[in-house]
């Protein structure tokens, strides 16, 4: 988290607890959107799953969380991607995008205790090296 990025006359730990439970909240919706479209390969519930991502990477740079913010790029260009080429759901998709939104549990989990953030590297490049 970015200090500098803070509003001001609002608390840090206000910040992180509303950034958690919104998160928390946007993960939720992300995984019941990506189940029905593995159910039914509906091209609106991948475009939910990408405006999802967009919004956490609205939050994650709005309060300096840059590494969690690269990750949800990452995914909404992802997302963006299969949407563009009309690709349907298969299993290598939705287990990369399952892997991205676990990553993104474990952020908000390690916020949630300030603790240190996990390494989102691997995730991140694995979406943006996306070969089809």
């Amino acid at each position: 988290m970015d200090p500098a990025r803070l509003p001001e006359g609002i608390s840090e730990q206000f910040l992180l607890d509303l950034f958690v439970s919104s998160g928390g909240e946007t993960l939720r919706r992300m995984r019941e959107a990506l189940r029905r479209w593995a159910e039914t390969g509906s091209e609106a519930e991948l475009a939910d799953v990408r405006r999802l991502a967009h919004n956490l990477k609205g939050a994650s740079l709005q309060l300096g969380f840059d590494t969690v913010a690269c990750l949800a790029s990452a995914l909404e260009t992802f997302t963006g991607g299969l949407l563009r080429r009309r690709r349907p759901a298969n299993s290598e998709d939705l287990a990369l995008i399952e892997a991205a939104a676990d990553m993104a549990v474990a952020v908000l989990d390690a916020v949630a205790v300030a603790a240190p953030l996990p390494d989102l590297t691997d995730i991140t490049e694995r979406l943006e090296a996306d070969p089809r």
